[in-house]
């Protein structure tokens, strides 16, 4: 039933429903890239996908988890989505606790700033999980 419903809402013209059609899952689940971004006030990650130009707040909502997987399917890192950055809407990110040391591991590589990001990359080529908390 709600297969024929979000079918119906892609072909009126949903928005919503068509930026997010999870069917592929191939589409939006691989080629993730990690960024620490930077500012006056506090710092945080950044999941950006370059492939499709978009950040993971098109896929997930606040309060929702992702998890970072390598390419064998190891568990890398555990991302909470807490907030919306005021400026480009890009999801804000923290590590969980349980990962805190992968993150400290991770957060010595940044030396390469992406310039529209403006933010520094920490790795890529991530698969991510995410796990819905509403």
């Amino acid at each position: 039933m709600m297969d024929l419903i979000t079918n119906i809402l892609k072909n009126t013209g949903c928005s919503y429903c068509q930026e997010n059609d999870h069917n592929d899952k191939k589409e939006y689940t691989n080629n993730w890239s990690l960024y620490l971004k930077e500012t006056d006030m506090y710092s945080s990650l950044l999941l950006f996908n370059d492939k499709l130009d978009k950040d993971i707040s098109y896929y997930t909502r606040k309060n929702d988890s992702i998890t970072l997987l390598d390419k064998d399917n190891n568990i890398i890192l555990m991302l909470d989505y807490i907030s919306n950055c005021d400026k480009t809407n890009y999801a804000v990110l923290t590590p969980s606790e349980k990962y805190i040391e992968n993150y400290e591991k991770l957060e010595k590589k940044n030396n390469i700033k992406h310039k529209k990001l403006d933010a520094y990359l920490m790795e890529q080529n991530y698969n991510i999980k995410i796990n819905s908390n509403n």
